[in-house]
């Protein structure tokens, strides 16, 4: 065999295993991406799996409670520090929530009442819950509450740098004053009983805020501190 022909020969060795690494390491990602894939599906399977132990009333997962507890770290960039008790069937907060925790998600629960928040609350989720009510006072540093669809009837007075409401589909009828410092408003799915009030609307960035503080001033009767509209 000649130099020529045998350099032609590893030329095209050498492109056959380029070619066969590049098809195997295309296998790999396609199984990875369809991995991943399966993994979100069964994410949604859980989740659809706990709304539904959740309508028929399941058990308190208790134990998990407390082992998610023992593991927070309020130093995880990942989390930011928030502690996830969402979809555990919880009747009742644990009484041993960490002082210093700043960021809770109760949502997804059976939870009736939230006692012992612990005081240096910044967000709080506790939608699908069947509350009713929230605390009074809630924590005074709060900045983002979410607490869609848990049967609310009315609001407590909000913290004075609560930036973010969210109360979407309860039994609400008026709104307390808003604070200045809200920036963001959603409580669509709420049988508002102001006559102007856009209940489909979502105040982004301020926007509006001012103008509905306005209005609910100038509705507000003297005998109802928290807001109530005069009859005609």
């Amino acid at each position: 065999m000649s130099t020529l022909s045998f350099a032609l020969v590893i030329v095209a060795i050498i492109l056959l295993t380029c070619l066969t690494v590049n098809v195997v390491n295309q296998q790999k990602e396609y199984a990875t991406t369809a991995t991943l894939g399966l993994g979100a599906v069964a994410v949604g399977a859980l989740a659809v799996s706990n709304m539904d132990s959740l309508k028929s009333g399941g058990v308190p997962n208790i134990k998990e409670a407390q082992r998610i507890i023992d593991e927070w770290n309020p130093w995880d960039r990942i989390t930011r520090g928030e502690l996830n008790l969402a979809g555990l069937e919880l009747e009742e907060l644990p009484d041993n929530l960490p002082n210093n925790l700043e960021r809770l998600n109760c949502s997804n629960n059976n939870l009736k009442s939230l006692s012992n928040l612990p005081p240096g609350l910044t967000f709080l989720n506790c939608s699908m819950n069947p509350l009713e009510s929230l605390p009074d006072p809630l924590p005074e540093g709060l900045e983002t509450l979410y607490c869609i669809e848990s049967n609310l009837k009315t609001l407590p007075q909000l913290p004075s740098g609560l930036t973010t409401l969210v109360c979407a589909n309860n039994q609400i009828h008026c709104l307390p004053v808003l604070p200045k410092s809200l920036q963001n408003l959603t409580c669509t799915g709420n049988p508002i009983i102001y006559p102007e009030f856009n209940t489909s609307r979502r105040y982004m960035y301020g926007e509006g805020l001012d103008e509905l503080r306005d209005y609910m001033k100038r509705n507000e009767r003297p005998e109802d501190t928290v807001c109530n509209p005069p009859t005609s």
